[in-house]
Protein backbone atom coordinates (compact mmCIF):
# COMPACT_ATOMS: atom_id res chain seq x y z
CA UNK A 1 0.00 0.00 0.00
CA UNK A 2 1.46 3.58 -1.07
CA UNK A 3 1.93 6.43 1.46
CA UNK A 4 -1.28 8.80 0.04
CA UNK A 5 -3.13 5.59 0.21
CA UNK A 6 -2.28 4.41 3.87
CA UNK A 7 -3.49 8.33 4.58
CA UNK A 8 -6.45 8.07 2.18
CA UNK A 9 -7.31 4.98 5.10
CA UNK A 10 -6.88 7.79 7.69
CA UNK A 11 -8.68 10.85 6.39
CA UNK A 12 -10.94 10.61 3.13
CA UNK A 13 -10.87 14.40 2.54
CA UNK A 14 -7.16 14.36 2.19
CA UNK A 15 -7.13 15.21 -1.79
CA UNK A 16 -9.67 18.18 -1.06
CA UNK A 17 -7.84 19.60 2.06
CA UNK A 18 -4.68 19.13 0.57
CA UNK A 19 -5.85 20.92 -2.85
CA UNK A 20 -6.97 24.05 -0.92
CA UNK A 21 -3.71 24.08 0.77
CA UNK A 22 -1.70 23.78 -2.19
CA UNK A 23 -3.51 25.61 -3.93
CA UNK A 24 -3.70 28.73 -1.21
CA UNK A 25 0.16 28.55 -0.82
CA UNK A 26 0.78 28.48 -4.24
CA UNK A 27 -1.87 31.72 -4.92
CA UNK A 28 0.54 33.41 -2.29
CA UNK A 29 3.46 33.20 -3.58
CA UNK A 30 1.88 34.42 -7.26
CA UNK A 31 0.17 36.90 -5.25
CA UNK A 32 3.38 38.47 -3.75
CA UNK A 33 4.55 38.35 -6.68
CA UNK A 34 2.24 40.49 -8.28
CA UNK A 35 1.59 42.71 -5.44
CA UNK A 36 5.09 43.81 -6.00
CA UNK A 37 5.58 44.50 -9.67
CA UNK A 38 2.98 46.55 -9.45
CA UNK A 39 4.18 48.58 -6.17
CA UNK A 40 7.95 49.17 -8.40
CA UNK A 41 5.59 51.01 -11.03
CA UNK A 42 3.44 52.88 -8.13
CA UNK A 43 6.00 54.87 -6.04
CA UNK A 44 9.88 55.47 -7.03
CA UNK A 45 13.07 53.49 -6.60
CA UNK A 46 14.22 55.22 -2.95
CA UNK A 47 10.61 54.85 -1.74
CA UNK A 48 10.62 51.06 -2.68
CA UNK A 49 13.57 50.35 -1.35
CA UNK A 50 12.30 52.10 1.94
CA UNK A 51 8.89 50.11 2.06
CA UNK A 52 11.18 46.79 1.66
CA UNK A 53 13.20 47.64 4.12
CA UNK A 54 10.72 48.28 6.65
CA UNK A 55 8.64 45.48 5.58
CA UNK A 56 12.02 43.29 6.15
CA UNK A 57 12.82 44.66 9.87
CA UNK A 58 8.97 44.14 10.52
CA UNK A 59 8.84 40.02 9.58
CA UNK A 60 11.92 39.63 11.20
CA UNK A 61 11.00 41.47 14.52
CA UNK A 62 7.58 39.74 14.12
CA UNK A 63 9.30 36.12 14.71
CA UNK A 64 9.81 37.54 18.21
CA UNK A 65 6.06 38.43 18.32
CA UNK A 66 4.87 35.05 17.65
CA UNK A 67 7.46 33.13 19.25
CA UNK A 68 6.96 29.90 17.91
CA UNK A 69 3.50 29.37 19.71
CA UNK A 70 1.95 28.25 17.24
CA UNK A 71 3.94 24.90 16.17
CA UNK A 72 4.47 24.98 20.11
CA UNK A 73 0.36 24.71 20.51
CA UNK A 74 0.33 21.86 17.71
CA UNK A 75 2.63 19.48 19.72
CA UNK A 76 1.36 20.06 23.17
CA UNK A 77 -2.63 19.02 22.26
CA UNK A 78 -0.67 16.36 19.69
CA UNK A 79 0.48 14.87 22.62
CA UNK A 80 -1.69 15.11 25.42
CA UNK A 81 -5.12 16.23 23.75
CA UNK A 82 -7.74 18.02 26.19
CA UNK A 83 -4.85 17.92 28.75
CA UNK A 84 -2.91 20.47 26.91
CA UNK A 85 -4.94 23.42 28.23
CA UNK A 86 -2.99 23.73 31.17
CA UNK A 87 -0.41 25.40 29.01
CA UNK A 88 -2.82 27.74 27.80
CA UNK A 89 -2.64 30.73 30.94
CA UNK A 90 1.10 30.80 30.45
CA UNK A 91 1.04 31.06 26.47
CA UNK A 92 -1.60 33.91 27.18
CA UNK A 93 0.70 35.61 29.19
CA UNK A 94 4.08 34.83 26.54
CA UNK A 95 1.85 35.63 24.03
CA UNK A 96 1.50 39.24 25.13
CA UNK A 97 5.04 39.91 26.88
CA UNK A 98 6.44 39.15 23.00
CA UNK A 99 4.28 41.60 21.48
CA UNK A 100 5.05 43.97 24.11
CA UNK A 101 8.81 43.10 23.23
CA UNK A 102 8.27 43.30 19.80
CA UNK A 103 6.24 47.00 19.85
CA UNK A 104 9.52 47.80 22.20
CA UNK A 105 12.15 47.09 19.74
CA UNK A 106 10.05 49.10 16.77
CA UNK A 107 10.57 52.62 18.96
CA UNK A 108 13.86 51.33 19.96
CA UNK A 109 14.83 51.04 15.74
CA UNK A 110 12.88 54.48 15.42
CA UNK A 111 15.51 56.36 18.06
CA UNK A 112 18.65 54.52 16.69
CA UNK A 113 17.41 55.20 12.91
CA UNK A 114 16.64 58.41 12.56
CA UNK A 115 14.91 57.88 9.13
CA UNK A 116 12.02 60.10 9.22
CA UNK A 117 10.26 57.67 6.28
CA UNK A 118 11.27 54.45 8.12
CA UNK A 119 10.37 55.81 11.31
CA UNK A 120 7.13 56.48 10.25
CA UNK A 121 6.14 53.71 8.52
CA UNK A 122 7.43 51.15 11.24
CA UNK A 123 4.84 52.92 13.49
CA UNK A 124 2.49 51.90 10.63
CA UNK A 125 3.20 48.11 10.84
CA UNK A 126 2.69 47.89 14.48
CA UNK A 127 -0.32 46.06 13.42
CA UNK A 128 1.40 43.62 11.07
CA UNK A 129 3.47 42.87 14.24
CA UNK A 130 0.63 42.13 16.23
CA UNK A 131 -1.33 40.52 13.20
CA UNK A 132 1.98 37.67 12.88
CA UNK A 133 1.59 36.92 16.76
CA UNK A 134 -2.39 36.16 16.23
CA UNK A 135 -2.15 34.61 12.98
CA UNK A 136 0.30 32.01 13.82
CA UNK A 137 -2.56 31.41 16.93
CA UNK A 138 -5.29 31.08 14.81
CA UNK A 139 -3.50 28.87 11.70
CA UNK A 140 -2.83 26.08 14.51
CA UNK A 141 -6.58 25.90 15.95
CA UNK A 142 -7.56 25.48 12.40
CA UNK A 143 -5.27 23.24 12.12
CA UNK A 144 -5.80 21.21 15.30
CA UNK A 145 -9.61 21.15 14.37
CA UNK A 146 -8.45 19.80 10.67
CA UNK A 147 -10.50 22.75 9.18
CA UNK A 148 -7.57 22.86 6.52
CA UNK A 149 -9.75 25.03 4.27
CA UNK A 150 -10.49 27.85 6.83
CA UNK A 151 -7.11 27.14 7.73
CA UNK A 152 -6.31 27.97 3.66
CA UNK A 153 -8.51 31.08 3.92
CA UNK A 154 -6.94 32.56 6.23
CA UNK A 155 -3.56 32.15 4.93
CA UNK A 156 -4.13 33.72 1.91
CA UNK A 157 -5.80 36.85 4.05
CA UNK A 158 -2.61 37.25 5.42
CA UNK A 159 -0.82 37.87 2.07
CA UNK A 160 -3.78 38.49 -0.18
CA UNK A 161 -5.07 41.97 1.82
CA UNK A 162 -1.56 43.85 0.95
CA UNK A 163 -2.34 42.58 -2.85
CA UNK A 164 -5.94 44.48 -2.55
CA UNK A 165 -4.39 47.17 -0.95
CA UNK A 166 -1.61 48.00 -3.84
CA UNK A 167 -4.84 47.56 -6.39
CA UNK A 168 -6.98 49.69 -5.13
CA UNK A 169 -4.19 52.47 -4.78
CA UNK A 170 -3.11 51.66 -8.38
CA UNK A 171 -6.29 52.79 -9.42
CA UNK A 172 -6.90 55.92 -7.27
CA UNK A 173 -3.05 56.94 -7.03
CA UNK A 174 -0.02 56.16 -4.54
CA UNK A 175 2.33 57.14 -2.72
CA UNK A 176 4.95 55.64 0.29
CA UNK A 177 2.73 56.82 3.05
CA UNK A 178 -0.60 55.57 1.26
CA UNK A 179 1.07 52.07 0.91
CA UNK A 180 1.95 52.30 4.58
CA UNK A 181 -1.53 53.50 6.09
CA UNK A 182 -3.49 50.92 3.77
CA UNK A 183 -1.36 47.76 4.94
CA UNK A 184 -1.61 48.54 8.48
CA UNK A 185 -5.34 49.18 8.04
CA UNK A 186 -5.45 45.87 6.02
CA UNK A 187 -3.77 44.29 8.29
CA UNK A 188 -5.96 45.49 11.09
CA UNK A 189 -9.00 43.99 9.64
CA UNK A 190 -7.18 40.51 9.41
CA UNK A 191 -6.59 40.97 13.06
CA UNK A 192 -10.35 40.98 13.70
CA UNK A 193 -10.79 37.99 11.29
CA UNK A 194 -8.74 36.00 12.94
CA UNK A 195 -10.04 36.95 16.83
CA UNK A 196 -13.14 34.30 16.89
CA UNK A 197 -10.52 31.40 16.32
CA UNK A 198 -7.70 32.82 19.49
CA UNK A 199 -11.42 33.04 21.79
CA UNK A 200 -11.90 29.26 20.51
CA UNK A 201 -8.96 28.30 22.18
CA UNK A 202 -9.24 30.36 25.53
CA UNK A 203 -12.58 29.56 25.77
CA UNK A 204 -11.94 25.85 25.67
CA UNK A 205 -14.31 25.44 22.76
CA UNK A 206 -12.25 24.42 19.73
CA UNK A 207 -13.55 20.55 18.31
CA UNK A 208 -9.81 18.78 18.92
CA UNK A 209 -9.39 16.28 16.07
CA UNK A 210 -7.89 12.36 17.30
CA UNK A 211 -8.69 13.07 21.10
CA UNK A 212 -11.43 11.82 23.16
CA UNK A 213 -12.78 13.93 25.82
CA UNK A 214 -12.52 11.84 28.71
CA UNK A 215 -14.19 13.94 31.15
CA UNK A 216 -16.57 17.48 31.42
CA UNK A 217 -15.09 20.26 29.66
CA UNK A 218 -15.44 22.58 33.00
CA UNK A 219 -13.44 20.08 35.00
CA UNK A 220 -10.21 20.94 32.56
CA UNK A 221 -10.20 24.26 34.12
CA UNK A 222 -9.53 22.78 37.75
CA UNK A 223 -6.58 21.10 36.49
CA UNK A 224 -3.04 23.00 37.58
CA UNK A 225 -1.75 25.41 34.74
CA UNK A 226 1.73 24.95 33.96
CA UNK A 227 3.80 27.73 35.23
CA UNK A 228 5.28 30.62 33.10
CA UNK A 229 8.82 28.93 33.89
CA UNK A 230 7.55 25.40 32.81
CA UNK A 231 6.60 27.04 29.58
CA UNK A 232 9.12 29.08 28.07
CA UNK A 233 11.33 26.65 28.78
CA UNK A 234 9.46 24.23 26.39
CA UNK A 235 8.47 27.06 24.26
CA UNK A 236 12.23 28.76 23.63
CA UNK A 237 13.53 26.30 20.81
CA UNK A 238 10.02 26.97 18.68
CA UNK A 239 10.61 30.52 18.50
CA UNK A 240 14.79 30.36 18.13
CA UNK A 241 14.01 28.00 15.64
CA UNK A 242 12.12 30.59 13.42
CA UNK A 243 15.06 32.86 14.01
CA UNK A 244 17.61 31.39 12.86
CA UNK A 245 15.42 30.04 9.43
CA UNK A 246 14.86 33.45 9.07
CA UNK A 247 18.09 34.49 9.12
CA UNK A 248 19.39 31.68 7.27
CA UNK A 249 16.38 32.39 4.24
CA UNK A 250 17.49 35.87 3.80
CA UNK A 251 21.84 36.00 4.62
CA UNK A 252 22.18 35.21 0.52
CA UNK A 253 20.63 38.20 -0.20
CA UNK A 254 22.01 40.66 2.11
CA UNK A 255 25.50 39.82 1.91
CA UNK A 256 25.35 39.32 -1.54
CA UNK A 257 23.76 43.47 -1.80
CA UNK A 258 26.62 44.37 0.41
CA UNK A 259 29.46 42.39 -1.51
CA UNK A 260 27.79 43.15 -5.10
CA UNK A 261 25.53 45.23 -7.10
CA UNK A 262 21.70 45.11 -7.15
CA UNK A 263 21.34 43.94 -10.47
CA UNK A 264 23.13 40.91 -9.17
CA UNK A 265 20.82 40.71 -5.89
CA UNK A 266 17.78 40.82 -8.76
CA UNK A 267 19.07 38.12 -10.69
CA UNK A 268 19.75 35.69 -7.45
CA UNK A 269 16.17 36.47 -5.86
CA UNK A 270 14.59 35.62 -9.11
CA UNK A 271 16.22 32.03 -9.29
CA UNK A 272 15.41 31.52 -5.50
CA UNK A 273 11.72 33.12 -5.73
CA UNK A 274 11.28 30.24 -8.24
CA UNK A 275 13.09 27.55 -5.80
CA UNK A 276 10.25 29.22 -3.32
CA UNK A 277 7.59 28.17 -4.94
CA UNK A 278 9.01 24.53 -5.37
CA UNK A 279 9.19 23.96 -1.63
CA UNK A 280 5.75 24.91 -1.15
CA UNK A 281 4.89 21.29 -1.93
CA UNK A 282 6.99 19.77 0.86
CA UNK A 283 5.99 22.42 3.66
CA UNK A 284 2.26 22.60 2.73
CA UNK A 285 2.39 18.46 2.98
CA UNK A 286 4.20 17.98 6.14
CA UNK A 287 4.08 21.54 8.07
CA UNK A 288 0.68 22.16 7.34
CA UNK A 289 -1.48 19.17 6.50
CA UNK A 290 0.63 16.44 8.34
CA UNK A 291 2.31 18.15 11.26
CA UNK A 292 -0.61 17.94 13.99
CA UNK A 293 -1.23 13.97 12.98
CA UNK A 294 2.31 13.39 13.46
CA UNK A 295 2.00 14.98 17.05
CA UNK A 296 -0.69 11.94 17.75
CA UNK A 297 0.39 9.01 15.92
CA UNK A 298 4.03 9.16 17.62
CA UNK A 299 2.41 8.96 20.50
CA UNK A 300 -0.39 6.41 19.70
CA UNK A 301 1.28 4.32 17.46
CA UNK A 302 4.81 5.20 16.29
CA UNK A 303 5.31 1.77 14.13
CA UNK A 304 2.65 3.47 12.34
CA UNK A 305 4.08 6.79 11.53
CA UNK A 306 7.86 4.96 11.07
CA UNK A 307 6.41 3.19 8.41
CA UNK A 308 4.23 6.11 6.39
CA UNK A 309 7.12 8.26 7.13
CA UNK A 310 9.81 5.46 5.04
CA UNK A 311 6.98 6.14 2.14
CA UNK A 312 6.77 9.39 2.86
CA UNK A 313 10.63 9.57 2.19
CA UNK A 314 10.61 7.83 -1.29
CA UNK A 315 7.57 10.01 -2.57
CA UNK A 316 9.57 13.23 -1.10
CA UNK A 317 12.92 11.41 -2.95
CA UNK A 318 11.16 10.48 -6.48
CA UNK A 319 9.16 13.73 -6.89
CA UNK A 320 12.43 15.74 -5.65
CA UNK A 321 14.67 14.16 -8.08
CA UNK A 322 11.88 14.39 -10.84
CA UNK A 323 11.86 18.22 -10.20
CA UNK A 324 15.59 18.49 -10.16
CA UNK A 325 15.76 17.21 -13.53
CA UNK A 326 13.14 19.47 -15.18
CA UNK A 327 14.17 22.62 -13.44
CA UNK A 328 17.49 21.58 -14.80
CA UNK A 329 16.27 21.15 -18.05
CA UNK A 330 14.17 23.40 -19.10
CA UNK A 331 15.42 26.54 -16.81
CA UNK A 332 16.53 28.35 -19.70
CA UNK A 333 13.32 28.41 -21.95
CA UNK A 334 10.83 29.11 -18.50
CA UNK A 335 12.64 32.22 -16.76
CA UNK A 336 12.84 34.03 -19.50
CA UNK A 337 9.02 33.31 -20.79
CA UNK A 338 8.32 34.29 -17.10
CA UNK A 339 10.58 36.76 -15.80
CA UNK A 340 11.76 38.68 -19.28
CA UNK A 341 14.58 37.81 -21.54
CA UNK A 342 16.60 40.17 -19.47
CA UNK A 343 16.82 37.44 -15.94
CA UNK A 344 18.70 35.01 -18.37
CA UNK A 345 21.26 35.03 -16.23
CA UNK A 346 18.71 33.47 -13.43
CA UNK A 347 18.10 30.60 -15.32
CA UNK A 348 21.55 29.64 -15.41
CA UNK A 349 22.10 30.32 -11.57
CA UNK A 350 18.51 28.49 -11.10
CA UNK A 351 20.15 25.45 -12.49
CA UNK A 352 22.83 25.26 -10.18
CA UNK A 353 20.61 25.81 -7.29
CA UNK A 354 18.18 23.27 -8.53
CA UNK A 355 20.72 20.52 -6.57
CA UNK A 356 19.73 21.83 -3.42
CA UNK A 357 15.86 20.93 -4.32
CA UNK A 358 16.29 17.00 -3.12
CA UNK A 359 17.74 18.02 -0.04
CA UNK A 360 15.28 20.73 1.27
CA UNK A 361 12.74 18.23 0.53
CA UNK A 362 14.02 15.61 2.65
CA UNK A 363 14.94 17.64 5.39
CA UNK A 364 11.45 19.11 5.78
CA UNK A 365 10.58 15.20 6.03
CA UNK A 366 13.27 14.67 8.38
CA UNK A 367 12.58 18.18 10.18
CA UNK A 368 9.02 16.88 10.99
CA UNK A 369 9.33 14.12 13.70
CA UNK A 370 12.26 16.42 15.09
CA UNK A 371 9.37 18.69 16.71
CA UNK A 372 7.76 16.10 18.29
CA UNK A 373 8.14 14.88 21.83
CA UNK A 374 10.94 16.48 23.54
CA UNK A 375 13.42 16.66 20.27
CA UNK A 376 13.11 20.41 19.30
CA UNK A 377 15.79 21.50 21.21
CA UNK A 378 17.67 19.06 19.40
CA UNK A 379 16.51 20.44 15.86
CA UNK A 380 17.11 23.89 16.78
CA UNK A 381 20.52 23.31 17.75
CA UNK A 382 21.00 21.05 14.50
CA UNK A 383 19.72 24.24 12.51
CA UNK A 384 22.48 26.04 14.74
CA UNK A 385 25.72 24.79 12.54
CA UNK A 386 23.79 25.02 9.33
CA UNK A 387 22.71 28.82 9.65
CA UNK A 388 26.40 29.56 10.97
CA UNK A 389 27.84 27.48 7.56
CA UNK A 390 25.59 29.46 5.87
CA UNK A 391 26.97 32.33 6.62
CA UNK A 392 30.00 31.47 6.77
CA UNK A 393 30.16 30.26 3.19
CA UNK A 394 28.49 33.60 2.02
CA UNK A 395 31.15 35.95 3.57
CA UNK A 396 34.08 34.03 2.44
CA UNK A 397 32.36 33.21 -1.00
CA UNK A 398 30.67 35.90 -2.45
CA UNK A 399 33.63 38.55 -2.43
CA UNK A 400 35.89 36.86 -4.53
CA UNK A 401 33.17 34.64 -6.83
CA UNK A 402 29.86 36.93 -6.34
CA UNK A 403 26.58 34.95 -7.54
CA UNK A 404 27.98 31.54 -7.14
CA UNK A 405 29.20 31.84 -3.43
CA UNK A 406 25.38 32.02 -2.47
CA UNK A 407 24.53 29.12 -4.40
CA UNK A 408 27.03 26.84 -3.41
CA UNK A 409 26.16 28.49 0.10
CA UNK A 410 22.40 27.30 -0.24
CA UNK A 411 23.21 24.04 -1.72
CA UNK A 412 26.16 23.10 0.76
CA UNK A 413 23.63 24.52 3.81
CA UNK A 414 20.73 22.63 2.34
CA UNK A 415 23.27 19.23 2.58
CA UNK A 416 24.19 19.99 6.25
CA UNK A 417 20.48 20.51 7.53
CA UNK A 418 19.56 17.06 5.75
CA UNK A 419 22.26 15.10 6.93
CA UNK A 420 21.81 16.52 10.57
CA UNK A 421 18.78 15.80 10.65
CA UNK A 422 18.63 12.28 9.11
CA UNK A 423 21.10 11.61 12.12
CA UNK A 424 18.92 13.19 14.82
CA UNK A 425 15.85 11.60 13.69
CA UNK A 426 18.34 7.74 13.96
CA UNK A 427 19.12 8.79 17.62
CA UNK A 428 16.74 10.64 19.04
CA UNK A 429 13.42 9.80 17.86
CA UNK A 430 14.26 6.32 16.38
CA UNK A 431 16.80 6.10 19.79
CA UNK A 432 19.20 4.28 17.29
CA UNK A 433 16.92 1.05 17.23
CA UNK A 434 18.71 -0.31 14.07
CA UNK A 435 16.48 1.90 11.73
CA UNK A 436 19.48 3.72 10.01
CA UNK A 437 20.02 1.53 7.12
CA UNK A 438 16.02 1.54 6.49
CA UNK A 439 16.48 5.28 6.44
CA UNK A 440 19.74 5.93 4.22
CA UNK A 441 19.33 2.55 1.97
CA UNK A 442 16.49 3.63 -0.28
CA UNK A 443 17.90 7.67 -0.65
CA UNK A 444 21.68 6.76 -1.33
CA UNK A 445 21.86 5.35 -5.10
CA UNK A 446 18.86 7.41 -6.81
CA UNK A 447 20.78 10.43 -5.22
CA UNK A 448 24.08 9.48 -6.28
CA UNK A 449 23.21 8.55 -9.80
CA UNK A 450 21.42 11.33 -10.79
CA UNK A 451 23.63 13.62 -9.56
CA UNK A 452 26.76 12.47 -11.49
CA UNK A 453 24.62 12.70 -14.28
CA UNK A 454 23.62 16.26 -13.84
CA UNK A 455 26.84 17.52 -12.79
CA UNK A 456 28.27 15.86 -16.23
CA UNK A 457 26.03 17.57 -18.17
CA UNK A 458 26.40 21.13 -16.24
CA UNK A 459 30.28 20.62 -17.09
CA UNK A 460 29.16 21.22 -20.57
CA UNK A 461 26.94 24.18 -19.84
CA UNK A 462 28.43 26.49 -17.58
Amino acid sequence: MTFLKKILTIDKRLSVDLLFLWSSQFLCAIIAFVTQLILVRLISVSDYGVLSFSLTAISVISTIAGFGIGAFLLRVFGMEGWDAFRWIKPLNRIWMISVLVSIGIVFFFIYIEQNRKIDNLLLLFISIIILQGISNISFAVNQLEERFITFSIYKLLNQGYKFIIVLILYFIGADLYKVGIGYSLGAFIVILLSIPAILKLFNKKIVLKGHVLSTDISELSKRKSKTMKETYNELWPYAFAGISYLIYNQSDVVILGFFDSDYIVGIYSVAYTALTVIYLFPSTLYQSYLQPKIHRWIEKDPEKLFSLFLSGNKIMLVVSLSIMCIVFSFSKILIPIVFGSKYLFSAEVLMVLSFAIPFRFLAISFGSLLVTRNTMKRKFFYQLPGTAINIIINLTCIPFIGIWGAVISTIVTELVLFVLFLIGVNKYVLNGEGKFTKLVKPLLLPIVGTYSILLSILYFVI
